[in-house]
């Protein structure tokens, strides 16, 4: 996609899901330093009750641009706040479901004022270097500290006894609407081999202490 790399908003970690066609179209060509970022939203589909208690997350963008064999870099992050006003989950209604819940976050009025900083920056430097400035934009999600998580915390999460679907959305764009960035993806599978790799650093580490 040009001038921005979206990584799929998953819980805890990444998994190797597809992105939909539709919204493959839609962001294409999206360019989001010509966006309006009062009207971004992100928004993260999750069962309740079985398994990590996701309904309290934090939705965090980073934001990281260079000039091609410059040791200097523009790295900026943000964490989005909740927002489930009527307005944003409205649009949402459709997707909501029994035993799941579904959050809305957007960008704080301050971060706001921050995006228009970087953006200035960000833009002076595309018509400086051209061709040589690369930059990638990327949302995570997960529990407030846990794409940092120490891993002793992560194996001590509770683990789903069955699938774990999740689904998550991006809106960058009134007129397209929510982007579905994965839809029921079982994440199972990954947060059993996180915690099988946390529980081995984190025996690791306890052997190694004196």
């Amino acid at each position: 996609m040009r001038n921005i790399s979206l990584t799929l908003l998953s819980i805890l970690l990444t998994g190797c899901a597809s992105i939909p066609l539709q919204t493959i179209y839609n962001l294409w060509n999206f360019d989001p330093w010509q966006s309006d970022f009062t009207v971004w939203r992100a928004a993260v589909q999750a069962p309740i009750g079985n398994g990590p208690d996701l309904r309290d997350l934090e939705v965090k963008m980073t934001v990281h641009a260079a000039r091609e064999g410059d040791p200097q870099v523009i790295e900026e992050h943000f964490i989005l706040e909740r927002s489930n006003t009527p307005a944003d989950v409205s649009p949402l209604a459709a997707r909501q479901r029994r035993g799941f819940s579904l959050n809305v976050y957007k960008f704080s009025q301050a971060d706001l004022k921050r995006l228009d900083l970087v953006r200035t920056r960000i833009k002076a430097q595309k018509a400086k270097d051209g061709p040589n400035s690369k930059g990638s934009l990327t949302i995570r999600v997960g529990r407030p500290g846990q794409l940092a998580h120490a891993p002793c915390e992560t194996a001590l999460l509770a683990q789903p006894t069955g699938a774990y679907p999740i689904s998550t959305f991006l809106l960058v764009d009134p007129k397209d609407g929510y982007n579905v960035m994965v839809s029921d993806y079982d994440l199972l599978p990954e947060l059993r081999e996180a915690r099988t790799a946390a529980r081995k650093e984190c025996t690791g580490k306890a052997a190694a202490t004196p």
